[in-house]
Order: structure tokens, then sequence, then C-alpha cells
């Protein structure tokens, strides 16, 4: 993924997620609102939790 767009897609997973920061929300859900695959969501959020900024749990 170039670097443009994963900056873009980090920004929106971190925008749509601080629009309800008591809601916790999947993979797949985040992946609908931003148009792409969770996968691609699930990685993000894997460098955001190694950073110290997002906290993330399975299922």
């Amino acid at each position: 993924m170039k670097r443009n767009s994963r900056l873009s897609s980090t920004l929106h997973i971190l925008v749509h997620m601080a629009e309800k920061p008591e809601q916790a929300l999947t993979s797949e859900q985040l992946a609908t609102f931003i148009h792409t695959n969770p996968v691609v969501v699930r990685r993000t959020i894997a460098g955001l939790r190694d950073a110290g900024i997002v906290t993330s749990s399975r299922g």
C-alpha cells in the first residue's frame, strides 16, 4: 500500500473511532466505513496499538 493511502486510511480509522469512543468497533465495521479490506484495518490497528495510540482486543 502506498504511504499516502496508508496515512489516509489511518486517519479515517482514527476519526471513526474518535466519533464514538465508548463504542467498540470491529475491523469489518471500520473497513466498511473506509471502503477497504478488514485485513488492511487490522494491520493498521496493530501498528497503532504497538505505538500505544489505541487499544484493541480479539473477538
